[in-house]
This record gives structure tokens, sequence and C-alpha cells, in this order.
């Protein structure tokens, strides 16, 4: 490192020094005495001495909080290959017995004439933005813009449909998959082909495959709700525990509720996931008793009878007619307050807002 660090003094170019990471690899190879050291060290990483001769323990570092000097302090360390090496009195020696010291590195922490910036990234908009028009190219398939969802009619939801019956664990990347499909996130319609791909149907065990009640057919779930949504059909989709954990992602409510999914109805929810069913004008409600969810079956149609009574803090009664002619009434309970339900009514908070301006 000495010799690669004299070369550099004569304006050498060495490629083979790829980053600083590799000057502090290789300049830590070296053997410490035993602790506790003679001297207080300056801080250095763990990792980079983890497999050498000896680990050192930061227990006897003296910690530097600046980042920039602890770049600055590995560096000097590294090239002189010695860790009691100190940079502002110890002289490095060339190969030629000339004897150096490093500079102690200055700079501005601030440029002095500013930020240099042509694209600051930032347009401010329109003081008055009703005369904008937001062009989008209809064959794109990564943008799409959105259109409000549809408020509640103020009737009672009858008639409605059994998506899915989804079994066990069922996360927001069961109901809305990350990888690949994230190029579509400004796609609502496309991204809305990867809806409930991942949970598992509680009749078959199978991810991905539902009976569509129009023809008694099994289909993909995506495919299926596009079925019903096209036939102005209604559609629930049943739960277990804490459905819709993981991550917060907005998509995981905005498909379903674009596909027509009207009631989302579990055991219980992940509370970001409840709310944000809220927000896109979806029901969101509970089991009031968790036994319930065993009386559903696969062909069921769902009768929210009291809906024109959804209050704060009032349950809601959901009449289930099976298929070979029998039902079961049940009550569920929900956590929306006088706002949330306002959503409800709107179609969802975006469509109260821009109502209320």
């Amino acid at each position: 490192l000495l010799a690669a660090y004299e070369a550099l003094l004569q304006g050498a170019v060495l490629p083979h020094l790829k980053s600083i990471i590799e000057i502090i690899q290789a300049g830590l190879q070296v053997i410490l005495p035993p602790p506790p050291f003679p001297i207080h060290l300056p801080w250095m990483p763990l990792p980079y001495l983890r497999g050498t001769q000896v680990e050192y323990t930061q227990k006897y570092a003296r910690v530097v909080q600046d980042e920039q000097q602890k770049v600055r302090t590995i560096t000097a360390l590294a090239i002189a290959g010695d860790l009691t090496f100190n940079p502002l009195t110890d002289p490095l020696t060339l190969s030629d017995g000339t004897k150096v010291m490093l500079e102690e590195p200055k700079g501005d922490e601030l440029p002095s004439l500013g930020f240099d910036v042509e694209d600051a990234g930032y347009v401010a908009p329109a003081l008055d933005g009703s005369g904008v028009e937001v062009k989008v190219n209809g064959e794109s398939e990564r943008l799409q813009l959105l259109d409000p969802f549809k408020p509640w009619d103020g009737q009672d939801l009858m008639g409605a449909r059994l998506l899915i019956k989804a079994a066990g664990k069922c996360t927001t990347d069961h109901i809305s998959m990350a990888g690949p499909w994230l190029r579509y996130r400004g796609h609502l319609d496309n991204i809305s082909n990867n809806t409930l791909t991942g949970a598992e149907n509680a009749f078959n065990g199978k991810p991905n495959t539902v009976k569509n009640q129009l023809t008694g057919e099994y289909g993909e779930v995506p495919a299926v709700q596009r079925a019903y949504k096209a036939a102005g059909i209604p559609t629930v989709v049943v739960g277990d525990s804490n459905y819709g954990e993981g991550s917060s992602r907005e998509h995981a409510a905005m498909q379903p509720r674009f596909l027509g999914v009207a009631a989302v109805i579990v055991k219980s929810f992940a509370r970001i996931h409840e709310t944000n069913l809220k927000k896109q004008g979806m029901l969101g409600l509970t089991f009031a008793n968790e036994a319930d969810f065993d009386l559903i079956q696969e062909d069921d149609t769902f009768n929210f009878v009291d809906l024109a009574a959804f209050a704060p803090g009032k349950p809601l009664t959901i009449e289930i007619a099976h298929a070979d002619g029998s039902s079961d009434t049940i009550k569920v309970n929900h956590t929306y307050n006088a706002q949330q339900i306002d959503w409800f009514r709107a179609g969802s908070a975006l469509n109260l807002i821009k109502q209320q301006q």
C-alpha cells in the first residue's frame, strides 16, 4: 500500500484500487498487539477485521463521530499499514528513504458558490389548475389516468358473490405481489392482474384458483373477478386472522376495489391495510363470532341487509345464502368513524375531498 501511495504521489493511475473499501481491506491485514492496546486507536469497522489474525474489539476504540473523519483516519492507517500510525505526527518512509507527511484533508462542507442545479426536480403547480390537462399515452402499459370510484348508491348491498375464502396467512404480498409487477404501479388496470394470486383458496388448497359461480368452472382470481365485474355483480373476500399484514402497499386495497370487490370480511385485520380499505371506499369488516368463518361455503351469496343504517360502533347484519337453499345470518363488526363512513358513501376518501373543495 505504501508503494501504491508513492505511485499516487507521482500521479500514477491505479485501476486495481477500485474503491476505498479495497484500500481499507488490504490495509487492515495486520497483526494487532494483544488487548489492552497501548494507545486509544481510531474508530474502525469490525467487518473488515473479521477473518484476519485478530478481531479488533470496539470497546478499546476512541469513537470518531464525524463520518468523513472516520474514512480519512482509516485510509491513513491503511496506507501506513500500521494501526499505531498517527497521521498528524508520523512520517511515511518511501522506497528511496524519503520521509513524507500526509497532508490533513481539507475541503468545504458545502460548496461556497452553492449547488449548480439545472433541474430542481420540482415544478410548482399552477395557481389555477382548472385548465390543466394531464396527458398520458393511451397505449402505455405503465401509466394510466385514474377514474374516480363510484359512490355508494344508498341501497343495501345484495347478491354479492364470494370471490375467495383465503386460508391462513394472507399478506399484502399475497394480495398484490411485488417483483416484476411493480413496473405497473402507475397502471391500475394492468397491476390488478396480480390481485390475490398468492392467496390460498380454503376450498382446494391452491393459490390463484377459484370457482366462477357464473360458469361453475375454476379460473385465476383476477379473471374470475373481472367476469363478475363485467356482469355487474359485487363480490366479497373472506380472510383469516391479521389479514393484510406486511408492507403497507396501497395497491392491496386499490386493486380489489378497482375490480369490483365490495367487502372484505375477516377474523382480524392488520391495522394499516384496514385503513387502506376504508380510504378506497370498501367495507372492511370482522366476524363478531370468529367461528362464523367456518360457515362460509364456496357458492355463497351475501346480502348486507342493514347497510343503510351504517353507523359508528353499530355492527352490520349479513344474510349468507348457501347453494343448497339454506342460509345463515351473522353479525360483523367494524371500526369506521363518522368521517370514514363518509368515505364509503362518497366512494373513496379522495372523492370526498374533491366534493368538499
